[in-house]
């Protein structure tokens, strides 16, 4: 809260799928995406806030941080890590940290990477023609696609 009024801000390094998206799967994995988040943070938990370095704000004007979660751990790396969200990697501090996360959980299948998640994401590519807006692209843990 700024001034007052609620203020938004994005978690940085962390993409998510919407909650609602034009086509049906992919809503489907940002409700998965909400869901795993609704259990692993309790709402109206305290969270600390900590500015990229320099200071960061996106097109319309909101602040990019970093989000450390009670219990100390970086959200960031968490959501990433458990496979319920993914890297954005295009001005990150902590993308080599945060790469191996996302490689590791795409090894092991955890969260939208399992196979469960392959029919909505098959789904999703096939409906949007293999538009950017459908889920990420199945790659491998090593880095390749």
């Amino acid at each position: 809260v700024v001034a007052g009024k609620p203020e938004i801000v994005h978690v940085a390094c962390l993409d998510s799928p919407e909650t609602q998206h034009r086509l049906a799967q992919v809503s489907w994995f940002g409700r998965a995406a909400l869901s795993w988040l609704e259990l692993e943070v309790e709402r109206g938990s305290e969270v600390c806030l900590t500015e990229m370095r320099p200071e960061r704000r996106d097109g319309e004007d909101h602040r990019i941080v970093y989000v450390r979660l009670p219990d100390g751990e970086d959200y960031s790396a968490k959501a990433i890590g458990s496979g319920f969200g993914l890297l954005r990697a295009d001005v990150c501090g902590r993308a080599a940290e945060y790469r191996r996360l996302e490689d590791a959980a795409i090894a092991a299948q955890r969260g939208l990477w399992s196979p469960r998640a392959e029919g909505p994401a098959v789904a999703a590519v096939s409906h949007a023609g293999g538009a950017s807006s459908g889920p990420p692209p199945r790659r491998r843990a090593s880095g390749g696609t």
